[in-house]
């Protein structure tokens, strides 16, 4: 692949994006092909208190980033250039303690969690392991360390299966095992990557780092909690609700509308210092236009999406999982609004106005625990993912006008925007009416395939851009 970039005279932004995207769409179809083997040899019931289990490790490792905001984190090796090493050795100090709070507070309160003091246990190590690895990888994302992140990021996604599989054959473990598959290699990682940190600076400690990594992240710990509620909430009330073989059936198809926002989370990763550069120097205009193409992008993967949901939900699990189909549109649509929402978050947070993504958050989040208490035990499946919908266009919303309010200019083309997620969700709509008759379900991908070869122009130039 390098050799390729080269070729093309890609600039290394988008060279490191090509690989993030990459190794995300990699580590995703692993997940889906071992995903079937699982769904098949675990009961519904078994199956259903691991997707409880991944829930809490989702909810509460999206909590523990508040050590490690990307925003934070890159805006900080720009406050402190003289001490970027020792930056990322006190951010790991920082970061360890404040999981390990976390940790502290899920064993005190384990009781409502509905699960053993074990799984816990194993919970906390794998928080633990798991933000180590995050702000180790934050850092080679900053310098673009592609390869770094792409031989990390594949190790964890193929290891984890492999070793899953042995210890669910080997033992009598049964849904525990898939956990140790998880948690092994990412202990792995974290061991090799905190070690490399340690050589380049021992200083876990910094009182003005620390100071500046407590004030810049507080802020952010309303928005943090509340997306891990907007991402969980319908997890724990289907569980509660429904009981654990109906969460399931929601969390295979789930696993197949989120797989768009898997990808927007990673090239939002990627594209969060390239952004933060750009807002630095004052270039508005060359954010909107990366915005829309890529916005334009995800519409149109989200229609290919779309379309192909029975197909995965009927290779990924035995027929009865099909039940929940349905709920992957709204699923998959909110992918979009989530990806404008990370963008505007951004430069909010560039203008220190953290609290205001937080207020954003907050106001989706209760959106969306009101919405999924309304709607899941009558909606069910749908409700739960029409939920997620609304409250993620509701957190967007918020987040567009906070950035509108402060006149920093428009990060995106609003208009544009908002016809494409029309015109997308109206299709995607149609489609989905369409679940039982493939050959015209599949000839209105012609307009997505449109969509993406009208695009590839403007891309192509972008790519060239520094």
């Amino acid at each position: 692949m390098e050799g390729i970039l080269k070729a093309k005279n890609i600039r290394v932004p988008a060279k490191a994006s090509i690989w993030y995207v990459g190794t995300s769409v990699i580590s995703k179809i692993v997940g889906l092909l071992v995903t079937p083997v699982f769904t098949r040899i675990l009961t519904g019931e078994e199956y259903g208190a691991y997707s409880l289990y991944m829930s809490y490790l989702g909810f509460f490792s999206l909590i523990c980033t508040v050590g490690f905001s990307a925003s934070v984190i890159y805006k900080g090796l720009q406050v402190f250039p003289e001490k970027k090493e020792s930056f990322i050795s006190a951010a790991l100090g920082f970061n360890f303690c404040f999981s390990l709070l976390i940790c502290i507070l899920l064993f005190a309160f384990s009781g409502v969690l509905g699960i053993s003091r074990i799984l816990v246990l194993i919970l906390c190590i794998q928080l633990i392991t798991d933000s180590a690895v995050g702000l180790s990888l934050m850092e080679k994302r900053y310098y673009y360390s592609y390869r770094t992140v792409a031989f990390v990021s594949l190790f964890e996604a193929v290891g984890a299966p492999i070793i899953s599989l042995i210890l669910l054959y080997g033992t009598s473990l049964g849904f525990v095992a898939k956990l140790f598959g998880l948690l092994i290699p990412a202990t792995l990682s974290a061991t090799a990557l905190v070690l490399g940190i340690i050589q380049k600076s021992k200083r876990l400690f910094d009182k003005e780092i620390w100071s500046y990594l407590f004030h810049r992240s507080l802020p952010l710990l309303p928005s943090v909690v509340s997306a891990a509620l907007t991402s969980h909430v319908a997890s724990f009330v289907i569980a509660k609700a429904l009981g654990g073989s109906a969460l399931a059936k929601y969390s295979v198809t789930h696993s197949v509308g989120v797989g768009l926002l898997l990808l927007i989370s990673t090239l939002g990763a990627s594209l969060t210092p390239w952004i933060t550069r750009k807002l630095a120097a004052k270039n508005v205009a060359a954010i909107s236009c990366v915005t829309d193409v890529l916005f334009r992008l995800f519409g149109a993967a989200t229609l290919f999406l779309i379309a192909l949901v029975p197909e995965a939900v009927a290779f990924l699990a035995p027929i009865e999982y099909s039940e929940a189909i349905y709920a992957a549109v709204p699923i998959a649509l909110a992918a979009l609004p989530s990806f404008i929402t990370s963008v505007v978050g951004v430069g909010l947070v560039f203008l220190d106005l953290g609290g205001r993504v937080s207020i954003a958050a907050s106001i989706g989040a209760v959106s969306n625990f009101l919405l999924s208490l309304i709607l899941i035990p009558s909606l069910r499946y749908i409700g739960a993912g029409t939920a997620l919908l609304l409250s993620s266009l509701i957190t967007s919303a918020v987040s567009l006008y906070y950035l509108k309010k402060a006149e920093f200019g428009s990060i995106l083309k609003l208009k544009d925007t908002l016809s494409v997620f029309i015109s997308v969700s109206a299709l995607g709509i149609i489609i989905s009416l369409l679940y039982n008759y493939a050959t015209p379900r599949f000839l209105l991908l012609l307009i997505p395939a449109f969509m993406i070869l009208k695009t590839l122009p403007t891309l192509k130039n972008l790519i060239r851009e520094k």
